[in-house]
């Protein structure tokens, strides 16, 4: 199957450790030092937040005007789908994480994605996100990178002295970053990477996002074993491939997708080798002159019927169709491994209820 190349993380045994373990000296500086350089006390967030990230002021100093990027991406637009919120919450019906620590993944875990799309906005020159101009079109490049990467050093500053187990953060954002960079080599180079490759990237680049969400629950939890690990893993893996390959998807065939994004067909905007162009591609070579003729304009001259005329082309070699049948295969293992966890008596239905609604919806992967 697909997903049995999918790389597998280690999360299990030895490497787990309690916060307890965190020498009580040692978050006393961590918290005492970030205060006096950050004006923020890196605290536990109080509640369950109902739409986060609304607790930015506990490892953020939200007065500072050098985080107006962040502010601007987290409150604009609606400030984005909360379907990492629902994975979150049904994750944990299966591992019972005390609630206090559900609650701060939930926070910092919403807001690390909308930092991610901050940088993601700047690499690709996005110009409106969830219907707003993004955040560097207002605050420019360099303000709103700079305040991205001051806000995710925080929260890594944030999950050690609340969380503990700050490698598994750690390695999941560079991991993300490392996919990132594959996807803006290939675009800049308009070198075509093959399905392996794609889907390599996309385990980073999307994957890392719902990965470091299990990891943490999973190192948190007391109630896990090699087998468990495993299967929440390849789960995860499967969940961040669909998300990844539905927007690709989506920015072709849904209205309400391009309304968010400005237009349908970003990625041919933006110069991407999206799913189905790397399937139209590997089937099709000749077609890549297309495909690449478009790449090379700058996002304002590209038209209408340029868009047109590539989705028409995937269309016409079945690219569509199969990128579909893709999706349609991934949703049905993501499935597969829900009904493996019922099998050993832990409760998936959050989890597959969840996904269920999620695979037939067109407006809430933004």
């Amino acid at each position: 199957r697909m997903l049995s190349s999918a790389r597998k993380v280690c999360v299990a045994g030895a490497s787990r450790r309690q916060l307890s373990d965190i020498p009580p000296n040692r978050r006393e500086q961590l918290v005492s030092s970030t205060l006096r350089w950050a004006n923020v006390q890196l605290r536990l967030v109080p509640e369950f937040p109902t739409q986060p990230p609304c607790f930015l002021d506990h490892y953020v100093d939200v007065s500072n005007p050098l985080y107006a990027p962040v502010l601007h991406v987290v409150t604009q637009g609606g400030g984005g789908a909360m379907h990492r919120v629902g994975f979150i919450v049904a994750v944990n019906r299966i591992l019972n994480v005390d609630e206090k620590y559900v609650n701060h993944l939930v926070e910092i875990g919403q807001c690390l994605h909308n930092v991610s799309l901050i940088v993601d906005d700047v690499c690709d020159n996005t110009l409106q996100r969830r219907g707003v101009p993004a955040a560097h079109v207002v605050y420019g490049a360099p303000s709103s990178l700079m305040a991205a990467y001051s806000a995710l050093f925080n929260i890594l500053l944030s999950v050690e002295v609340n969380l503990g187990h700050t490698w598994v953060a750690l390695e999941e954002c560079a991991r993300m970053h490392h996919c990132n960079a594959m996807e803006v080599h290939f675009r800049e180079s308009f070198a075509v990477p093959s399905e392996a490759e794609y889907l390599d990237m996309v385990d980073g680049k999307t994957g890392s996002g719902f990965r470091v969400i299990t990891r943490m629950l999973l190192a948190l939890s007391s109630g896990t074993s090699p087998t468990l690990d495993s299967l929440m893993m390849d789960l995860t893996n499967s969940i961040g491939r669909f998300f990844q390959i539905r927007d690709d998807y989506l920015d072709l065939v849904s209205e309400e997708f391009a309304r968010k994004k400005g237009g349908a067909g970003s990625d041919f905007k933006e110069g991407k080798f999206s799913f189905p162009v790397i399937h139209c591609v590997g089937t099709h070579p000749d077609h890549l002159p297309m495909f690449l003729e478009v790449f090379r304009k700058p996002q304002s001259e590209t038209t209408a019927e340029d868009v047109e005329r590539l989705t028409g082309l995937l269309r016409a070699t079945g690219s569509l169709q199969y990128t579909l049948e893709r999706l349609q295969s991934i949703a049905a293992d993501v499935l597969m491994y829900c009904q493996l966890l019922q099998d050993q008596n832990l409760d998936a239905t959050m989890l597959r209820d969840w996904f269920s609604d999620l695979a037939v919806a067109t407006d809430h992967f933004t």
